[in-house]
């Protein structure tokens, strides 16, 4: 194609460039609703026979800088309504916060259904995913102690989530709500929320600055899950996009014995006791991947890896100079097949712009997740539930 015999300094502006473009459609698509999403956020939050809530509670670890103290610019108008993207900036904190959050949501949504409103400035949780309540704790203590007390069962495999780019705390609260609801997940739920918000939206440069943020994020993950589920049992792990590649650090680093021995008591085998870690849409770079698969297949139990047609990390690929591992155009041939990993394409009609979040908004692929967590029944002995090293699924409306 033409555009790709301009010179190597032109690359930045041909980048930016289609990231404005690619924007400026998704906001010309948000620009008609917005009368009605306003109408809908500030109806009364009143129950009624034919209205009901559910709520759910999570527990969440974050690096991000917390600013509920500012009550000029945490609170807003709707009686007196926290802001949560502005108690939960998108500035990076040296130290961990702790807490937990409990989220309503309208009880007769169905299954796959997002519910979510990321333009809605008052989110009504009879129509939406909303964060009703939230807590901190002082101390990694404490932390410790909200697992133990949160009503969670302590026999069930615990689920901890990392959201992916340009997510907000709110985004990734919903986001985990959805999946532990879809998923039945009963053990403890545990977000991580990093400060994702300078993405890819402005061009190659602020992309790199995120990209940084989440390698310094790494560390703060790891933490995270030994400070709050050390005696959770067994836990699994699902992250998306650059979220995917604090995971991929972080459990390639770790013995398998620190798993393991941070875990309750089991008379299962080790084996067993290891995480299974889903990779959606992830943004590895696929010479990274390969180089580190040897490492991190140590320490998990299973691993999948979802990919298809993917925008977002089409454009990741040409700015990192390297194909990521969630990008797949086409069907994988056995020769790109890698031991000890489960490969999914997903391919077919999508439901957003980017093909990138279809692991939440697509139910197939939700129903999908089960046979990737092993949550489907007899999943470690059902043929129909074992690992296979590729697989496809067709999405469609």
């Amino acid at each position: 194609m033409k555009i790709w015999s301009c010179s190597p300094l032109a690359l930045p502006t041909v980048l930016s460039l289609t990231f404005y473009f690619l924007i400026s459609s998704v906001a010309a698509q948000e620009k008609e609703n917005v009368t009605v999403r306003r109408t809908l956020d500030v109806q009364p939050l009143e129950s009624s026979e034919y209205l009901s809530l559910n709520y759910r509670r999570l527990l969440f670890a974050t690096n991000r800088k917390v600013m509920v103290n500012t009550e000029s610019t945490a609170r807003d108008k709707r009686g007196g309504s926290y802001r949560y993207d502005k108690v939960f900036s998108d500035t990076l904190d040296p130290s961990l916060a702790f807490g937990w959050v409990e989220v309503g949501y309208p009880s007769d949504r169905e299954f796959g259904s997002q519910n979510y409103e990321p333009n809605a400035e008052y989110p009504n949780p009879f129509l939406y995913f909303s964060i009703m309540a939230f807590g901190l704790v002082g101390s990694r203590s404490a932390a410790h102690n909200l697992a133990e007390t949160g009503k969670f069962d302590a026999e069930a495999r615990s689920l901890v989530y990392v959201h992916g780019i340009n997510n907000s705390f709110r985004d990734g609260a919903e986001q985990l709500t959805q999946l532990i609801v879809d998923l039945n997940i009963a053990g403890t739920p545990l977000l991580f929320s990093w400060p994702s918000e300078v993405a890819f939206l402005h061009g190659p440069d602020s992309y790199r600055k995120t990209l940084a943020i989440a390698r310094k994020s790494e560390i703060y993950l790891s933490q995270a899950i030994d400070d709050v589920l050390p005696t959770q049992g067994h836990f699994d792990l699902l992250a998306h996009s650059m979220g995917t590649l604090m995971a991929f650090e972080m459990l390639r680093q770790t013995p398998p014995n620190a798993i393991i021995s941070a875990t309750s008591p089991s008379a299962q085998s080790p084996s067993v006791m290891l995480p299974n870690v889903i990779l959606a849409a992830p943004d590895i770079g696929k010479k990274d991947f390969v180089a580190g698969r040897e490492e991190l297949i140590r320490v998990c139990h299973r691993l999948t890896v979802y990919c298809g047609m993917d925008k977002a990390l089409y454009m990741s690929g040409l700015v990192n100079g390297d194909d990521r591992i969630g990008y797949c155009d086409a069907k994988k041939p056995p020769k790109e097949y890698l031991e000890g990993v489960e490969f999914v394409r997903v391919y077919g009609i999508f439901n957003d712009i980017f093909n990138h979040s279809y692991y939440v908004n697509t139910p197939s692929i939700i129903a999908d997740l089960k046979r990737a967590l092993s949550l489907t029944k007899g999943a470690l002995v059902d043929p129909d539930s074992r690992q296979l090293p590729y697989r496809e699924i067709f999405i469609h409306n």
